[in-house]
């Protein structure tokens, strides 16, 4: 009786997790019809329901695309503009999804400077996969390798979006892209250890020469300098990396803002070793500013919250930092020092893991002291060749 029962009673509810899924759906596939050189056509069908319920979604599929033999396709399918899904994408899984300098450079940059643009007025019906590889070959005629790829990462990730919403049977962004090898920009310079020298010796008797010799000795970046706090300067002569101060643009007001909330990623958060000399200097650092007022009066004392701090004992702007602090200082070193070039700020850490580097520090600690999880940026971007260092490991004379 059970076993009757069993057949002609209420069919068994599917449980647990589906034998064939992804991300935990159920799965089926059907043919669903016929390529344009007569190759048979199978497509998956999903449902986080029942795989009855994933079948039930093939066969809408296959009937409402056998109405579309009949009516044609621009009478059928759901039209919607590139510009349209691409602002979509941001706002739904962006914007609010993460930092909003991580927002604005890494997605709002891409698609409003670069997809758009290109692709805004077409039909996401209508693009294919040689538009893709034309927008990729005329982008790279300008932009590098890393940012053509942010806007391809953007491209696909859209048009994904908009075959799960099926608004498209499939993406044109799938498949094989070649991006042209070509180089850009301005080539990054480092300094050699007898420059390195010159520069940190004038550092030491700079007004703010302090804030270079930070970026000298330990590589860190213009936004993890500005972002330190003096509990960062360990009692163990070591300086902890744990947030950096950046100029991003909110997502609510829409204005650019100073911000300090953290790092790039969970390798920059690190701590680094520092000679006596350093260490000595940040402890002695003053912890406290005088405000005064037109008439020379004393007004306030603040202490800062940063260890490097504005003349009001603010938080640094990085772009007034660098124009009020910094190449001030470089511009006085070069007048003193004409043989030695006035860098950026990111050249210095340049500087360093090149030193680093020939000094024969193994790539394991310079990568961890560079806030990197693995010696990729080291050995192609960041150590430079050096033919003196070279002839000297040969003995050569």
């Amino acid at each position: 009786m059970n076993n009757v029962k069993n057949k002609a009673g209420r069919p068994k509810k599917e449980t647990g997790k589906p034998k064939n899924s992804r991300n935990g759906l159920f799965e089926y596939k059907a043919t669903v019809g016929k390529d344009e050189w007569d190759r048979t056509v199978r497509k998956s069908f999903y449902s986080r329901k029942s795989k009855k319920a994933a079948k039930e979604k093939a066969l809408k599929y296959i009937e409402d695309h056998a109405a579309e033999k009949v009516l044609g396709e621009d009478n059928f399918h759901r039209k919607m503009r590139f510009s349209s899904a691409a602002r979509k994408w941001l706002e739904v899984y962006k914007k609010g999804h993460v930092k909003d300098n991580t927002y604005h450079g890494t997605y709002e940059v891409p698609v409003e400077n670069h997809l758009i643009p290109y692709f805004g007025d077409k039909f996401l019906s209508e693009i294919r996969h040689t538009d893709i590889q034309q927008f990729i070959n005329e982008k790279a005629q300008k932009y590098t390798k890393e940012s053509v790829r942010k806007m391809y990462a953007c491209l696909t990730a859209i048009f994904e979006i908009a075959v799960d919403d099926d608004i498209i049977r499939k993406s044109p962004a799938r498949g094989k892209f070649d991006i042209p090898d070509i180089v850009h920009g301005a080539v990054k310079y480092a300094y050699t250890k007898e420059q390195y020298e010159k520069v940190l010796d004038f550092a030491r008797n700079h007004p703010n020469g302090l804030d270079i010799m930070v970026l000298l000795k330990t590589g860190i970046t213009r936004s993890e300098l500005l972002g330190l706090h003096p509990e960062n300067v360990l009692d163990s002569k070591e300086l902890e990396i744990a947030q950096g101060t950046v100029s991003e643009k909110s997502t609510v007001t829409g204005h650019y803002e100073i911000v300090s909330n953290g790092l790039k990623n969970k390798y920059r958060h690190r701590i680094i070793p520092i000679d006596t000399e350093l260490f000595e200097a940040l402890k002695n650092k003053p912890k406290a500013v005088k405000i005064y007022g037109k008439q020379g009066k004393l007004i306030k004392t603040v202490t800062p919250e940063f260890l490097f701090f504005s003349p009001q004992g603010k938080v640094w702007s990085p772009d007034n930092w660098y124009h009020r602090v910094y190449k001030p200082f470089m511009e006085s070193m070069h007048k003193k020092n004409p043989d030695v070039p006035m860098l950026h700020p990111h050249e210095l850490r340049h500087t360093r893991a090149t030193l680093w580097k020939e000094a024969g520090i193994d790539d394991f600690y310079i990568d961890r002291m560079l806030g990197w999880s693995g010696s990729v940026m080291l050995n192609t971007r960041y150590a430079h060749f050096n033919p003196d260092v070279v002839r000297e490991m040969l003995h050569l004379k």
